[in-house]
């Protein structure tokens, strides 16, 4: 069960990295 944990919380976090460069590429193109 913790390797699955590992893999969830890393799953999650790499998700949230990619919202957030994906967020800062629409502020990017707005200017």
């Amino acid at each position: 069960t913790r390797i699955l944990e590992e893999v969830l919380c890393s799953h999650s976090l790499s998700g949230a990295e990619n919202e957030l460069k994906s967020i800062l590429a629409d502020m990017r193109n707005e200017k």
